[in-house]
């Protein structure tokens, strides 16, 4: 029976299976991929466990003094080599949700006697990073393991600071080529081949999330033997890739792309001509003239008579119960209720909605949902407080 694989859920679950056994047997995958100098920079605990596609680190220009995100660090081979290139005035945040991937990475870096890596246990999809606290973002092989792509790019698009870069190693895929008897394999999916997007696809969700001069910048060819080298595509599947793939496709089964993309500077304003103007200048040019944008943080709070919430009214509106909401770590809202079905929209923090009898997580870009006179309260649980937009609060 095939197995439906877009449920993040199972796709968590089948990764989570796949990568906590992973064999250090893929020294071969690392000679493949990187340079003997780099390869001489490294212990063989991070070679011999290596599962990267290819080598995004060479165009990502890792300078000293850098924060840097690893997304899903793995072995630690890039995690090593990029804390190595940005220095002791630099860090790195190795980011895995798998224990056993943090704990390689953690023997991995001890060897290579760092000490400006930081291991962090967390989901792609919810990145426990504070928003704009990153430099550039590295991942390797990664993004295609998670159902919800968009969703890993816009939470890359949140903590890289204004002008941040995004510098990634990936598997494309054109998924009409891919018979379904391969496509439906948890061994395909978590060798990234049956998740992948197509080129444009990942461009294009990176646009979306905000990302500016989106470049694939390498391409290479993946084989079928390419996937024999990595343990997590299991002797059954290749078989079937080598007996339903038509034989001229074995050879490219896929592609390798590294991808290269910033985040726009604030300190640049872009005219409708065109032309890059600074913030100080526009601000010069605007002088005299009401403004039509301000920031949010200089509306003040209006009493909420809640230990911990903040509430933020928008009074230039129809509807005075608009509001914008900070829940502080740590804390919580009341148990409420309203009488009607009622949406709130989670614009950044961390946190979950709490029902009567099941909890939700919450993180930005979420959208959620309670119906008329259901008891709900919203517990904000990152390091920073937990915003969201709503149309009416604390009736009932």
């Amino acid at each position: 029976m095939s197995r439906d694989l877009m449920h993040s859920d199972e796709v968590k679950a089948l990764v989570r299976a796949a990568y906590r056994h992973v064999p250090p047997t893929t020294a071969a995958v690392a000679h493949k991929i990187y340079s003997s100098d780099e390869l001489a920079m490294l212990p063989d605990s991070a070679v011999n466990r290596a599962l990267g596609v290819a080598n995004h680190l060479r165009y990502a220009d890792i300078r000293p003094g850098e924060t840097i995100l690893d997304l899903g660090c793995g072995g630690g081979i890039d995690t090593i080599l990029a804390a190595q290139r940005t220095g002791p005035t630099g860090k790195v945040i190795a980011l895995d949700f798998l224990p056993e991937m943090l704990d390689r990475t953690a023997d991995a870096v001890r060897e290579a006697g760092l000490t400006n890596v930081e291991l962090v246990e967390g989901e792609m999809e919810a990145i426990p990073c504070p928003d704009a606290s990153v430099d550039l973002i590295i991942s390797n092989g990664v993004i295609n393991l998670s159902a919800r792509k968009a969703r890993v790019m816009a939470e890359c698009a949140r903590v890289l600071r204004p002008g941040g870069r995004l510098c990634v190693s990936d598997l494309t895929v054109d998924q009409d080529h891919l018979p379904p008897e391969i496509a439906t394999q948890p061994a395909a999916w978590a060798g990234c081949v049956a998740g992948a997007l197509a080129e444009d696809g990942f461009l294009h969700k990176l646009e979306r999330a905000g990302f500016e001069d989106a470049e694939v910048v390498e391409r290479a060819p993946f084989s079928i033997d390419d996937c024999a080298l990595y343990p997590l595509f299991s002797d059954e599947v290749i078989r079937l890739m080598r007996a339903l793939i038509p034989v001229d496709r074995h050879a490219r089964v896929a592609v390798t792309v590294v991808v290269k993309a910033h985040l726009r500077d604030v300190g640049e304003i872009r005219s409708e001509s065109g032309a890059v103007r600074s913030e100080a200048a526009a601000s010069t040019c605007q002088s005299g003239v009401t403004r039509n944008v301000r920031r949010l943080q200089d509306i003040a709070p209006g009493p909420a008579d809640i230990p911990g919430v903040e509430v933020r009214h928008l009074t230039q509106v129809e509807d005075p119960q608009l509001k914008i909401i900070d829940v502080q770590p740590g804390n919580s809202t009341p148990f409420h209720t309203h009488p009607h079905a009622h949406e709130a929209v989670i614009i950044s923090g961390v946190g979950t909605l709490q029902l009567q009898e099941r909890e939700e997580a919450l993180t930005p870009g979420d959208v959620l949902f309670v119906n008329p006179d259901e008891p709900h309260a919203i517990i904000s649980r990152g390091s920073e407080a937990l915003r969201f937009v709503c149309l009416d609060c604390y009736v009932g």
